[in-house]
């Protein structure tokens, strides 16, 4: 009975033979980026080249599957069915696209396999793959604000420009530096910034100091601003930027030299000075006033001018007191000048004019400033005359 038994034991294992393994291992031994560029924006297809780790049993009904997450996009089916996999490998496409707002780096994904076996049993196995997007940093630049918001000849403006990469890969060591038509001035001080890492989709702004010279004409100026940054690949590149700069019409004035020749101690002296619009727009409802420095003081009297158009001129007279330290030479005084522009908007100016100390003559300063001396005298003689003409009448 036993060797009955035996030998339908044997007989079952020749007619059913027992398999090294029971169950296949489907992974992705590779794959490749065909098709385009997994570059930001681009389309492409991933080609993956599967293959059975268990090539003795058969992976049957084998469904491969692709799982895709931001910034990967299927364009088209995310499962493909193959018949089966058992020695050599299998190549499965699946045509994608990488989002274009996205930023360059590398990403995961996860593709799964769901098979049967002879027997009819079901398994799965999975894979985790990491595709590199390619991008590049794509830097642009406007100017965001201007102070003063109006520039006119003689003003020095802060000009912010923002700096953004809309590019999808970061860029590095950025530095920006602005030039200007002359007879515009880039301040030195504030004519670099350096701004360092500036991410994917980010910006930051930097501030340049514009000084226009007060003989600037009214009109648009260009102003230059290089960037300088590292790309994805650490190489220096360079871009640049032109805006428009624009400087309005503005009165400017000039006041002759006072043609009067002043002394030490001498009040209340007018003065007589030609008050010009050396600039680009008429001055309407004009107010002049003296600005007090020693050695010269004033009575903080106001003069007013109703029009002065481009390149009109008009007399002045100001009164002035030059202290008695006032020592011979020449002066430069302030004229402080508020007006209107043609559209009605208050602005300021300043002008200088030059004065003219001397010193005084010796029998002139002998006289008027020792005047209360040679009052008293006249009041004696005058005593003294009178009494002797009283004397005469008792006579």
């Amino acid at each position: 009975m036993k060797k009955q038994m035996l030998f339908l034991v044997i007989l079952i294992l020749c007619i059913f033979p027992v398999q090294a393994a029971i169950k296949a291992n489907v992974v992705v031994s590779d794959f490749s980026i065909t098709g385009g560029n997994a570059t930001v924006g681009n389309d492409f297809t991933l080609s993956l080249r599967l293959i059975n780790a268990e090539p003795d049993t058969c992976a049957e009904n084998m469904v491969t599957s692709l799982q895709a997450s931001f910034p990967f996009i299927i364009r088209g089916v995310s499962s493909i069915t193959t018949a089966e996999l058992c020695s050599g490998s299998k190549t499965v496409d699946f045509p994608m696209r990488i989002d274009p707002t996205a930023t360059g780096g590398t990403y995961q994904l996860v593709v799964a396999n769901n098979f049967d076996t002879p027997t009819l049993a079901q398994f799965s196995s999975s894979s985790i793959i990491n595709v590199f997007v390619e991008g590049a940093p794509e830097l642009n630049a406007y100017i965001a604000s201007s102070n003063p918001l109006d520039v006119y000849a003689g003003d020095t403006a802060t000009v912010t420009i923002n700096i953004e990469n809309d590019g999808s890969f970061q860029a590095q060591s950025v530095t920006a530096a602005i030039k200007a038509d002359s007879p515009l001035v880039a301040n030195w001080a504030k004519s670099f910034s350096s701004l360092g890492l500036l991410d994917s989709k980010q910006g930051k702004t930097a501030d340049f100091s514009i000084d226009v010279p007060k003989d600037a004409d009214a009109k648009d100026y260009k102003l230059y601003l290089e960037v300088q940054y590292k790309d994805e690949n650490l190489v220096s590149q360079v871009k640049d930027f032109t805006f428009l700069f624009h400087v309005k019409k503005k009165a400017l004035f000039d006041a002759s030299d006072g043609s009067e020749v002043l002394y030490q101690n001498e009040n209340s002296r007018t003065v007589h000075i030609t008050l010009k619009n050396s600039g680009t727009d008429a001055a309407r409802e004009i107010k002049v006033k003296l600005l007090p420095q020693f050695p010269f003081s004033t009575d903080g009297s106001v003069k007013y001018v109703d029009l002065l158009e481009p390149g009109q001129s008009t007399p002045i007279q100001l009164t002035i007191d030059t202290d008695k330290d006032a020592t011979p030479g020449k002066y430069g005084l302030d004229l402080l000048l508020d007006f209107k522009d043609a559209q009605g908007k208050e602005l300021q100016d300043t002008t200088t004019v030059i004065f003219t100390v001397q010193q005084k003559p010796i029998l002139k300063a002998f006289f008027i400033d020792y005047w209360f001396l040679w009052l008293v005298v006249l009041l004696v003689i005058t005593l003294i005359t009178r009494r002797r003409i009283k004397g005469k009448k008792k006579e």
